[in-house]
């Protein structure tokens, strides 16, 4: 299932479309700069044993080390990583910013990308395959999503031979979704892999977080208003 829409308010959301705009721009870039884009992965990703190697923090220094925190959630490894994320990004964040204001969602996706990442390295702490792309944070803007739209129903295509489309409530498309991710992630827990599930659990937990506080900021009295049932 291909998700479409999602409940929200109108307006414009700067904060996630500008994170979308610098995603796509970083891959277009990294196209035209063609086999340089391994130079990217390298000192732009977060590489788990590099991080909490103590060696690489003498060698490198603290901002080499820090930097990746920040900076491996604009790269993306292949076309389909970009679009499907930055989709995803799009669908489920803007209406967080509508609704809770571009302060304070910036804020949420910084600590978002933040605490997603540290949850992958502090699990997959050997690993010393560079970590890149913004799902972990995606993630997390699924779960801060389904307590700040409580009743948010979201709007999904079937790829079928004839296609078809099926509005569901949103909890229950991101609580198989979040589901999935917590099966392959305890599955191949202390294996490589290519999918970071551990950023997508941790990013879905601070999420939930980052959802509660969001909702406690808005007050009780503004409650009904968190369950917008327009598309």
């Amino acid at each position: 299932m291909i998700p479409v829409r999602v409940d929200s308010d109108k307006g414009a959301a700067p904060v996630c479309a500008g994170a979308v705009l610098v995603m796509v721009a970083v891959a277009v870039l990294m196209t035209v700069t063609g086999p340089v884009y391994v130079d990217v992965y390298r000192d732009y990703g977060l590489v788990p044993a590099r991080f909490l190697s103590a060696e690489s923090w003498s060698l490198l220094g603290p901002l080499a080390q820090v930097q990746p925190i920040f900076t491996h959630i604009w790269v993306h490894d292949g076309v389909l990583h970009l679009l499907v994320n930055v989709w995803w990004l799009w669908l489920f964040g803007a209406p967080i910013e509508r609704q809770a204001g571009s302060i304070k969602f910036c804020g949420v996706l910084l600590g978002l990308s933040v605490f997603a990442a540290m949850g992958h390295v502090f699990v997959c702490a050997s690993s010393i395959a560079p970590l890149v792309g913004s799902s972990g944070l995606v993630a997390g803007c699924m779960g801060a999503y389904v307590l700040v739209m409580p009743q948010g129903r979201i709007l999904m295509l079937i790829p079928t031979a004839v296609p078809w489309t099926l509005r569901l409530h949103a909890a229950w498309f991101v609580g198989a979704w979040v589901c999935l991710q917590l099966i392959l992630a305890l599955s191949t827990r202390g294996v490589e892999t290519e999918v970071a599930w551990w950023a997508h659990v941790t990013g879905f937990i601070c999420g939930l977080l980052a959802g509660t506080w969001l909702r406690s900021q808005s007050g009780d009295r503004d409650a009904d208003s968190l369950a917008p049932g327009t598309t």
